[in-house]
């Protein structure tokens, strides 16, 4: 056994692939580190955006007075927030921060999105007969907005769960649908080059949404937690 331990330490080739599997190591952690701090920090981002857009629509949906009560359901408006309901925040917060993140973004921007946009694709080409540059652009931007809204329409059956009105729900599901166009766009290859400086492989291509995603909860359930 000593014999053949010696030639493989004394086997150049062997040395060669140790070298190259701890660079594949190391370059897996850079990657993987770079996804998650860039994610994270572009879903806060992108969480304050959403909530800066939100409460201008629900006045104009609502008026002034009534929209009021409608946005301090989400902390979308100043508002003090009871203590059980904090404790009870914060309680949830591993599960709905981390995990339900990754199935939303598998759910509606892996398997939803590349379903509609391939089904798009195919009625594009065939029964309008576009050329096909034109049926990928077509098929992606109208797979993007009809994914968003249906997340977005997805999260008005919470009523369900606080058993309240479902309107009131309503500025979730426009936060939320704003909030799925942006998780769309980081989708994007190009998009993900220019933020990470690389293009994961397409099976990794839900990394960034899925750690933004994450970043988006932790901010918005900080939001409850610390107001």
């Amino acid at each position: 056994m000593a014999a053949i331990a010696r030639v493989r330490v004394e086997d150049p080739r062997f040395a060669v692939a140790v070298l190259e599997r701890n660079e594949d190591i190391d370059d897996r952690f850079y990657t993987d580190l770079v996804s998650v701090v860039s994610g994270v920090c572009i879903g806060a981002l992108v969480g304050q955006a959403c909530l800066e857009v939100t409460p201008p629509i629900c006045r104009k949906l609502f008026g002034p007075e009534r929209s009021i009560q409608v946005l301090k359901l989400f902390v979308l408006h100043p508002t003090t927030v009871p203590l059980r309901q904090k404790i009870g925040t914060l309680l949830m917060t591993p599960f709905m921060c981390w995990q339900i993140p990754m199935f939303e973004e598998k759910i509606f921007r892996g398997l939803l999105m590349d379903s509609l946009e391939k089904k798009i694709y195919e009625k594009c080409t065939q029964r309008f007969h576009m050329a096909e540059a034109t049926a990928h652009k077509v098929a992606w931007v109208a797979s993007l907005v009809l994914s968003s809204l249906i997340f977005g329409a997805c999260h008005i059956t919470n009523a369900l769960v606080l058993w309240c009105n479902p309107i009131k729900l309503l500025p979730q599901a426009i936060f939320t649908a704003f909030f799925g166009l942006a998780m769309g766009i980081l989708k994007i290859e190009a998009v993900q080059k220019r933020i990470l400086g690389f293009c994961p492989p397409a099976a990794e291509r839900l990394e960034l949404p899925i750690y933004a995603h994450r970043g988006t909860s932790l901010f918005t359930f900080s939001r409850l937690i610390f107001t």
